[in-house]
């Protein structure tokens, strides 16, 4: 029987979902002669006879196809179930993907008896594939270290192989947690099985997937497979007393308030009661790690330890809106899509981790400005944290800042005018569609029917020929619309689109009447997902023109406010004060307001918020914003229910007209209805 290697499974695959190519594409795709490929028909056919399946055939167009159109999938996969290194054939970089895999999961010397034996590779080819492996190990900090005799073998720390096995998985495994839908399902599932030799993929799949329903978390898919294979090596190595190496430097009091050290926890006792190895500090704490680098569709932070970074990213926010002139239009959904992914850049920067953006060129080719101001603000965070982020995560924050502008922005209404036919018309139609979601293509004419269009009913023309006399803004394009004229449409849509949000908003000021509203004080017994601000805050916890010396009394008299109302203990008072002497004065994000606040353990009692308004601003030290004259202490018991409280406090906050109203009251009545009448105009 012929072998059945990666090149035939590809073309079986294509033919099966009618996706017909030439002896010509298949060459080109593959780089090899159309010899080779008529070489690889008369091998396919020579298996399809053994299932009894009709061949393929060059059809009277020079597509490959089968010979007629009933087509037997089943016997088709047939071909391909219970593969091993003998029947199926490799191609060069299967053969040392798996050759390397092999020698990672050894424990002693391999000799090339040994490999051939297990690879049925020849002895010549082994040496050449070797060779050429001693660069890939030291890249990734291990040697492959031969000796006379014995064989070779992988040299390396712990950490390091598990991190090379979840490379070469990782690389050469894209979608083989999805094997079904996948034409090279053949070469994941060898590659696979050369690690998971007990074939426990599934229930480690599994156990993850419960995890995740049982701490109200979803991974998001290529996370998910990283978690997976993680966990499968680590179950592996540890059945085989392979340990990472002890650490004493542990942080287990900050470990322990991370959101996802539960369900580390339990994770770590299911797979241990299941698999048998031992529980140990080192894995845990790695394990931990990992689950809080990871980026997750729906996140369960309900701890707080990294709520000081949440005040931050407000300011980013706020401060960025400012300068972009978004005006904080800006919907929750977007804001905490925003926030999660903020804090999770974080922990990822601190660990040393690094994702990449493949859209990263083009955006900077189309929002320069916005990169531009995105590294500028990013810089109180950076201090912080005492890590700088790179072009690629700038980029992650980029898409949801121009996704914040372009959502509330108006469509421009845009005439294309081609003369090069209908084909080439439709044709840019199509591609500015699908590039500029911002706009709206009323009509594709030639320039001569340009006279007949009614002008009112356009923001726009782009066109592919010179045009006079128009007295609307126009671009000349190219008739294969280059990156260079979608940067120049862009910019002159965003343009546009500022001067209708500006009319429109005017518009709306003049004929708009805000009236004040009457709700009753809500006894804050409303749903984390639905609490406002004002949910939180209460009459009794607003004071004005109080006296204080200095920022530290200013603090302690806003958390007085909270511990008179049974909120907080004495020790959050000075948790807060002793937050800003460690960490400086970030809790001032607005000219002349504070937010300052402590977590949870340092006692908290119940979500709540006060106000105090000083009689004199005091400085807090800020580069920016002092002095301070409001100071609004925040106790939190989680950032689950502070997150829709603080996202409306900072959009309240982002407007002008609210803080100057914030100054003008005379009462706490007074300006409890503000923040009530504001908030629910948000």
């Amino acid at each position: 029987m012929s072998k059945i290697n990666s090149r035939h499974n590809n073309i079986l695959h294509d033919i099966v979902n009618k996706q017909y190519k030439s002896l010509v594409d298949y060459s080109e795709e593959f780089d090899v002669s159309q010899r080779t490929i008529r070489n690889d028909i008369k091998e396919m056919n020579e298996a399809l006879t053994t299932v009894n399946h009709q061949p393929v055939i060059i059809n009277d167009n020079g597509k490959l196809c089968f010979k007629n159109e009933e087509v037997d999938k089943k016997l088709i996969d047939s071909l391909f179930d219970d593969k091993n290194f003998y029947t199926y054939k490799l191609t060069p970089n299967e053969r040392k993907t798996i050759l390397a895999m092999v020698l990672l999961n050894s424990d002693s010397y391999k000799t090339i008896a040994n490999l051939s034996e297990q690879t049925f590779m020849s002895r010549n080819t082994l040496l050449n594939d070797l060779d050429e492996l001693k660069g890939w190990f030291f890249e990734n900090s291990m040697e492959l270290t031969p000796l006379r005799r014995r064989g070779f073998m992988v040299l390396g720390s712990e950490k390091n192989v598990r991190e090379g096995m979840l490379k070469l998985l990782l690389l050469n495994g894209d979608m083989m947690l999805r094997e079904d839908n996948d034409k090279n399902a053949v070469f994941h599932r060898l590659l696979l099985q050369e690690l998971d030799k007990d074939n426990i993929f599934h229930e480690i799949e599994y156990i993850l997937e419960e995890m995740e329903e049982k701490n109200d978390l979803c991974l998001a898919d290529f996370s998910y497979r990283e978690v997976s294979f993680y966990l499968l090596i680590m179950v592996y190595r540890l059945m085989k007393n392979n340990e990472l190496a002890s650490n004493n430097k542990i942080d287990w009091s900050k470990l322990k308030k991370s959101s996802k050290y539960n369900m580390t926890i339990e994770l770590m006792e299911t797979l241990s009661q299941k698999y048998n190895f031992p529980i140990l500090p080192q894995e845990t704490a790695e394990l931990l790690e990992n689950l809080r680098s990871k980026s997750y569709i729906k996140n369960n932070s309900k701890r707080i330890d990294m709520i000081d970074i949440q005040i931050l990213i407000n300011e980013f926010i706020y401060k960025i809106s400012v300068e972009l002139q978004i005006n904080y239009y800006l919907d929750f959904y977007l804001y905490d899509l925003l926030v999660a992914h903020m804090k999770t850049a974080v922990h990822r920067l601190e660990q040393g981790h690094s994702i990449e953006n493949p859209l990263l060129p083009q955006l900077q080719s189309m929002y320069p400005y916005v990169f531009d101001e995105v590294k500028k603000y990013l810089k109180s965070l950076e201090g912080y944290i005492k890590y700088q982020f790179t072009l690629d995560e700038i980029s992650f924050v980029v898409m949801y800042i121009v996704s914040i502008m372009e959502k509330n922005k108006t469509k421009v209404k845009a005439l294309i005018v081609c003369n090069s036919g209908q084909g080439t018309a439709q044709l840019i139609s199509a591609r500015l569609q699908s590039m500029c979601k911002q706009i709206q293509i009323m009509n594709v004419i030639s320039s001569h029917n340009l006279k007949g269009i009614n002008q009112e009913d356009i923001d726009i023309i782009i066109s592919t020929v010179p045009l006079r006399n128009i007295d609307l803004p126009m671009i000349q394009v190219s008739p294969i619309l280059t990156d260079g004229d979608l940067y120049n449409i862009q910019s002159m849509i965003m343009k546009l689109q500022d001067e209708k949000q500006k009319y429109t908003k005017g518009y709306e000021e003049k004929n708009t009447e805000q009236k004040p509203n009457d709700e009753t004080l809500n006894d804050g017994t409303s749903f984390h997902s639905d609490r406002k601000f004002i949910d939180i805050l209460s009459l009794n916890r607003i004071k004005l023109d109080i006296e204080a010396e200095d920022w530290q009394d200013a603090v302690k008299k806003a958390g007085e406010v909270l511990y008179n109302d049974q909120k907080i203990n004495s020790n959050y008072i000075k948790a807060m004060i002793d937050n800003i002497k460690k960490n400086g004065p970030y809790v001032v994000i607005y000219p002349g307001i504070a937010i300052p606040h402590a977590e949870s353990t340092d006692g908290s009692r119940e979500v709540a918020a006060s106000i105090i308004r000083l009689k004199n601003p005091v400085h807090f030290h800020h580069d920016l914003n002092d002095p301070v004259k409001f100071v609004i202490a925040l106790s939190v018991v989680d950032s689950e229910s502070i997150d829709r409280p603080l996202y409306n406090l900072t959009k309240m906050l982002g407007e002008k007209t609210f803080v100057e109203a914030m100054n003008e009251v005379s009462t706490e009545e007074q300006l409890f209805n503000i923040f009530s009448t504001f908030e629910n105009a948000i």
